[in-house]
C-alpha cells in the first residue's frame, strides 16, 4: 500500500499539475528568503546581501514565471504544444541565468578581497550562458518551423548543453568551497545544497543520453531535489542572517559597555584632576611652616626635632610629586597640554644638571656619551621632565656601584635620546606593561622600590605629543635601555 502510494505521488509529480505544485511551493519559500534578505540589505546595505538578494530574486523570477503559465495551461486554455515545447525552455533559460547569480551570491565571501576575478568570473558564465543559449534556441526553432507534429522539448538532445552548464554552474561552487584557504562559514550546508540541486540535471542528463528522454519515471524522481536543496539554502541564509542579528545585539551591548566604561574615565579623571588640585592647596602651606620651623622662625628646635622636621620635608616633597605627577598626566591624556617647541642646544642640560645628585648619593657612576653641541627643535620645559623621569627610575632601579649611561645621537631626519643603567633588568613579557597608569601590582621592581607608577606613563605621553616614539631593551640582572626618537 505504502509502495504504491509512493508511485502514485512520484507519477503525479510528472503531470502538469504535479510539476505546479511543485513550482508554487518552491515560489512560497523563494520569496519568503528574498524578503528576509531584501530588509537585511536595506537595513545594512552589505555587498553579500545584495548578491544575495539579486540571486534569489532571479530564481524568484523563473519560478514565477513558470508558475504562471503552468497554471493558465492546467486551469485554462493554453494549448498543450506550448505547455511541451516553449515553457520548458523558457523555464531552462531562467533557471541557468538565476543559477549564475546565485551559485556566485554563495561565493561572494571567498572573493571578498578579489572583486575583480569575481565579476571576470561571473562575465564568462553569462557568455558561456548567451552562447548556449542561442545554440540551443536557434536549433530549437528550426525544428519548430520544420515540423507540424506537437514536439516535446524535454526530448529535445540540445538540452543536454543546459543540462551540462547547470552542473558546471552547482558543482563549481562546491569545488572553490573546498579549494578554499579560509573555510567559509556554514560551507557543508550550502555544498550540500548544491549537490542536491545537481541530481535533477544530472537525471535528466542520463534520461535523454540514454533513454531519449522517455523515462518519465525519471522526471517524477528528480523533482524533490530542487525543492530540497532550497529549504537547505533557506536553513543557510536564515543562519546567516540570525548571526547578523546576535553580532548586531553584540555590538549593541559592548557599544553600551564602552560608553559607561567612557563615562567612568571621564569621572574617575576630573575626580583625580580635582582631589589633586585640593592636596596641592595644603601641601603648600605644610611645606611653608615645614621651612619656618626648620629655620628655628618659629622657636628653637633641638637636633631630634630638626631631624623629624627634615624626614617631613623629604615626605612632603616627594607626595607633592606624586600629587604633580597624577596632574600631567590627566592633563597629557585629556589632550590638555600644550607643546612649545625651539631650537635650543640640549647638551648644556644634559652635561651639568643637578639631578645626576640622585645618582651620586647612592653610588652610581654617570657616563655620558654627548656631542660637543647639538641643536635640536624641542620643548625644552617637557625634554627635561622625559629626561628626570627615565634618569629616576634608573637610579631606582640601579644598585651602589653600577653606571647610567646617557647618549645622543642624529641622524638625518630624527635624533635619539638614550638612558640605559646595568640595573635589575626586567622580564621581556612585563616590557609592554611598563607604560601603563600605575604599573606596580605583581611587578618585582615596583614591589622593591616607592612610586606611583607613572612616570614612564608621563614619558610615553610627552613622546608622542613630539610626534616621537620610544622603544626599551631589557634583561633580567643586565639592565635596561630606553631609546627615544625625535623628528628633528
Amino acid at each position: 500500500m505504502l509502495l504504491e502510494n509512493i508511485h502514485r505521488f512520484f507519477f503525479f509529480l510528472t503531470t502538469n499539475e504535479g510539476t505546479l505544485l511543485k513550482y508554487f511551493l518552491e515560489l512560497t519559500i523563494l520569496s519568503t528568503i528574498l524578503y528576509m534578505i531584501i530588509s537585511e540589505y536595506i537595513r545594512s546595505r552589505e555587498q553579500e546581501m545584495k548578491f544575495l538578494a539579486i540571486g534569489f530574486g532571479l530564481l524568484v523570477f523563473e519560478k514565477f514565471t513558470v508558475t504562471f503559465f503552468l497554471w493558465y495551461h492546467v486551469f485554462g486554455n493554453i494549448p498543450i504544444y506550448i505547455a511541451n515545447s516553449r515553457l520548458p525552455l523558457v523555464d531552462n533559460c531562467l533557471e541557468i541565468l538565476a543559477l549564475i547569480l546565485f551559485s556566485n551570491a554563495f561565493l561572494y565571501p571567498l572573493f571578498r578581497n578579489r572583486k575583480k576575478i569575481f565579476y571576470s568570473k561571473i562575465l564568462v558564465e553569462l557568455f558561456v550562458y548567451l552562447v548556449t543559449l542561442m545554440s540551443v534556441a536557434i536549433t530549437w526553432s528550426i525544428i519548430l518551423s520544420t515540423t507540424s507534429n506537437i514536439v516535446n522539448f524535454n526530448l529535445f538532445k540540445g538540452n543536454l548543453l543546459f543540462f551540462g552548464l547547470k552542473l558546471y554552474l552547482l558543482i563549481l561552487p562546491i569545488i572553490y568551497i573546498l579549494h578554499a584557504k579560509k573555510k567559509m562559514r556554514y560551507a557543508n550546508g550550502i555544498m550540500f545544497g548544491f549537490l542536491l540541486y545537481s541530481i535533477a540535471p544530472m537525471i535528466s542528463l542520463i534520461n535523454v543520453v540514454f533513454f531519449r528522454g522517455g523515462q518519465f519515471q525519471l522526471y517524477g524522481i528528480v523533482h524533490p531535489f530542487p525543492l530540497l536543496a532550497v529549504l537547505l539554502f533557506t536553513r543557510v541564509v536564515y543562519l546567516k542572517l540570525a548571526d547578523k542579528l546576535t553580532l548586531q545585539e553584540r555590538l549593541k551591548v559592548s557599544e553600551k559597555r564602552f560608553l559607561e566604561a567612557k563615562e567612568i574615565n571621564k569621572l574617575k579623571d576630573e575626580f583625580v584632576s580635582v582631589v589633586s588640585h585640593e592636596l596641592k592647596t595644603p601641601l603648600t602651606s605644610i611645606k611653608l611652616y615645614l621651612s619656618l620651623l626648620r629655620k628655628g622662625e618659629l622657636g628653637s628646635v633641638n637636633d631630634d626635632q630638626a631631624k623629624a622636621i627634615s624626614i617631613l620635608q623629604e615626605e612632603s616633597d616627594r607626595l607633592t610629586n606624586m600629587v604633580n605627577d597624577v596632574l600631567d598626566l590627566s592633563k597629557l591624556e585629556a589632550k590638555k597640554s600644550e607643546i612649545f617647541k625651539e631650537n635650543v642646544n640640549i647638551i648644556d642640560m644634559l652635561t651639568e644638571n643637578p639631578h645626576y645628585k640622585l645618582a651620586e648619593k647612592k653610588g652610581i657612576r654617570i657616563i655620558k656619551h654627548l656631542p660637543q653641541e647639538m641643536t635640536v627643535t624641542v620643548d625644552l620645559a617637557k625634554f627635561r621632565q622625559i629626561f628626570l623621569n627615565l634618569l629616576s627610575n634608573a637610579v631606582k632601579h640601579t644598585s651602589e656601584g653600577g653606571w647610567i649611561r646617557i647618549s645622543l645621537a642624529k641622524k638625518e631626519k630624527t635624533w635619539t635620546f638614550t638612558v640605559e643603567d646595568n640595573g635589575e633588568g626586567i622580564q621581556k613579557e612585563q616590557i609592554p606593561l611598563l607604560f601603563k597608569r600605575f604599573y606596580q601590582a605583581g611587578d618585582h621592581m615596583t614591589r622593591k622600590h616607592s612610586g606611583t607608577g607613572l612616570g614612564l606613563s608621563i614619558v610615553k605621553e610627552l613622546v608622542n605629543l613630539h610626534d616621537g616614539r620610544i622603544s626599551v631593551d631589557s634583561e633580567p640582572g643586565k639592565g635596561t635601555r630606553f631609546i627615544i626618537e625625535f623628528p628633528l
